[in-house]
C-alpha cells in the first residue's frame, strides 16, 4: 500500500509507519479515522467468506381487524402493512408458495356475520380474491378465528370455537382454498375430551409438521399442547410458566419461526399485590407479544404495545434469503475483534457478476445476533475493496450493538434489497482481547512490539493505538510521534 494522504467522505488519513501498514487494517479500536484506510484502492482482500447455502428468513405477519400486520420479532411492535376498512381480518396463514390466506368478514366480524376465505397478495397485503364463504358439509357457515398450513400436504387448517356447546369447544377443520368448503377434524380440542375441552383457538404447525396448540378452558392458566393433525387428539400438554411472576397471560395467537420457537400475542392479567407490596401495575396491561420456549413451555414477555399492534392471528412468510459475499474488517484475516470495547467495525458487502450492491437497502442492514443497523455518523459507501473490478458496499457498525461475545467465530449480516429481496452473508471471525485499553488487540501488540499491558509503550504521551491508528507514527520510538498536518493531539496520558 503506498504511503499517501487519502481522503475518503471527508475524513484525512495519516500514512503509516511502514513497518505497520501492513497490521493496522486489521486492527480494532478507534476505527473512524482507520475506516478511511480500508478504503483505499488497490487494498487486497484477506480472508473474505462468501455466506452459507440460502438461508431462510423468517418474517412475522400479524391480524388486527381491518389491519394487516408485520411485528417486530424482538420488541413484539407492529407496522401497519395494508389497512382494509372494509374487511375484517382474523385469521391468517401463508403457504409453501407464499400464498397468503385470511379468514374474516366484510365490515365487522360478529356472531351472526357471514364469514369468508379472503387470498391477500403476499407483497402488499392488498385483497386478491374473496374465495367464498366458509362452509362446512351441512350448509353452516364456520367461524374461522385462526388459520395454518400443514407443511408437506400444504393443507390450509382452520381453527373455529363452537358458540352453540356449552361450555364453548375448540374445533379443528381443513379448507379447501379454491372453495373455502370446510371439513370437520374434530369437534372437541383434544379430540375426545369429556369435559374441561379447550375453547381456545391458538393453533399454528412448526416447520417439521408438529401442530401446537395453546389449550384454554376459559380461564387465564395455559398449557402448550400437542396434537394429532388427523385426528385432533392430544400427544403431549405442558404447563406454560412465564418469566414475570406477577401477571399470567391468556395466549390467543400461534405462530411457529422455522428454529422451532413459538411467537403468541395475548392479553394480560396482574395478580392482586400481598400486604407490604408497593402499589402494582393496573390490572390489566396492552397485549404482549411473548416467544415461547417449545421444550419447556416457558414464555418470555417481548414487550407490551397498544392497539392496533395486538394480533389474532400471526403466522411467519418464509422466504429463502439471497446469499451475498461478505468480509468482515476488510484486509484482516483473521478478522480479530475486542466485543469488549467501543467503537465501529468495517463490514463489506461484496459485489459480483450476478449482485448489483446498489441495490441493497442499507436502511435494511443489521449485523451480528444484536441487529446493529449502520453507525448514523458512518454513512456506507461503495468501492472496489478487494481489487476485483466490481463494486463493494462498505459500512460501518458500532460493535456494542452487534451482539458479538467472546467466543464466537463467525457473524453475519443481513438485509434486503430494494425490491424486498431478503440478503444473509456471514464471515468468519476470531474475538480477542485489548488488556491495556490503549485499542490495539493483545495479538496485534504481541506482533508490533509494543507492551500489551502498557498503554503507552514508548511514554511519549500517546497511546499505542492513537500512534498506530490515527497518526501512523511509531509507538516503539519516543521521539516519533510526528502528528499529521493539520491535525491536534488527541491528548496524552500520564
Amino acid at each position: 500500500m503506498k504511503h499517501a494522504d487519502t481522503s475518503v467522505i471527508g475524513v484525512l488519513c495519516a500514512p503509516l509507519f511502514a513497518p505497520l501498514s501492513s497490521l493496522a487494517v486489521s486492527l480494532i479500536g478507534w476505527i473512524g479515522p482507520l475506516a478511511c484506510a480500508f478504503a483505499i484502492a488497490g487494498i487486497a482482500v484477506g480472508g473474505a467468506r462468501i455466506a452459507h447455502a440460502a438461508a431462510v428468513v423468517d418474517k412475522l405477519y400479524g391480524t388486527n381487524r381491518n389491519f394487516i400486520l408485520t411485528v417486530d420479532q424482538n420488541d413484539g411492535s407492529a407496522t401497519e402493512f395494508a389497512n382494509h376498512p372494509e374487511f375484517d381480518f382474523l385469521g391468517l396463514a401463508f403457504d409453501s408458495t407464499g400464498r397468503l390466506f385470511a379468514s374474516g368478514c366484510i365490515q365487522i366480524c360478529s356472531w351472526d356475520s357471514e364469514w369468508l376465505l379472503f387470498e391477500l397478495d403476499s407483497l402488499t397485503g392488498e385483497v386478491v380474491d374473496v374465495i367464498g364463504t366458509v362452509i362446512q358439509d351441512s350448509g353452516t357457515n364456520v367461524k374461522m378465528f385462526s388459520l395454518s398450513v400443514q407443511p408437506g400436504t400444504d393443507v390450509l387448517f382452520g381453527f373455529s370455537v363452537d358458540t352453540s356447546s356449552d361450555p364453548l369447544s375448540a374445533r379443528i377443520w381443513t379448507i379447501d382454498k379454491s372453495t373455502a368448503a370446510a371439513t370437520l377434524v374434530t369437534p372437541t380440542v383434544p379430540a375426545g375430551c369429556p369435559s374441561g375441552c379447550s375453547e381456545n383457538a391458538a393453533f399454528g404447525f412448526a416447520t417439521d409438521g408438529t401442530l401446537y396448540h395453546i389449550y384454554g378452558d376459559g380461564s387465564v392458566g395455559t398449557d402448550l399442547m400437542t396434537l394429532d393433525p388427523s385426528t385432533g387428539a392430544e400427544l403431549t400438554s405442558v404447563p406454560i410458566t412465564t418469566v414475570a411472576s406477577d401477571r399470567s397471560y391468556d395466549f390467543g395467537s400461534l405462530a411457529v419461526r422455522s428454529d422451532g420457537v413459538i411467537f403468541s400475542y395475548s392479553d394480560i392479567f396482574r395478580f392482586p399485590r400481598q400486604r407490604g407490596q408497593p402499589p402494582p401495575d393496573p390490572p390489566f396491561a396492552p397485549p404482549a407479544l411473548s416467544m415461547i420456549d417449545p421444550a419447556m413451555a416457558v414464555a418470555t414477555e417481548l414487550g407490551t404495545r397498544d392497539s392496533p399492534s395486538y394480533a389474532f392471528d400471526v403466522d411467519f412468510y418464509r422466504v429463502v434469503a439471497e446469499s451475498i459475499g461478505l468480509d468482515i474488517k476488510p484486509d484482516g484475516d483473521p478478522n480479530s475483534i475486542n466485543p469488549s470495547v467501543e467503537g465501529v467495525l468495517p463490514v463489506a458487502i461484496l459485489g459480483s457478476d450476478s449482485f448489483d450492491v446498489a441495490n441493497v437497502d442499507v436502511m435494511t442492514l443489521a449485523f451480528g445476533s444484536g441487529g446493529a443497523s449502520l453507525a448514523h455518523w458512518r454513512c456506507p459507501h461503495f468501492e472496489d475493496v478487494n481489487g476485483d473490478g466490481l463494486t463493494d458496499l462498505l459500512g460501518h457498525f458500532r460493535i456494542q450493538q452487534t451482539g458479538i461475545q467472546f467466543g464466537d467465530m463467525e457473524a453475519c449480516v443481513t438485509g434486503e434489497t430494494l425490491d424486498g429481496t431478503p440478503l444473509e452473508g456471514c464471515d468468519a471471525i476470531r474475538t480477542v482481547p485489548d488488556m491495556d485499553g490503549d485499542d490495539l488487540l493483545d495479538v496485534d501488540e504481541a506482533a508490533i512490539g509494543t507492551d500489551a499491558l502498557n498503554p503507552d509503550t514508548d511514554g511519549d504521551g500517546y497511546d499505542d493505538g492513537q500512534e498506530v491508528l490515527v497518526m501512523g507514527t511509531d509507538p516503539l520510538n519516543a521521539k516519533d510521534p510526528k502528528p499529521i498536518r493539520g491535525r491536534k493531539r488527541r491528548g496524552t496520558r500520564h
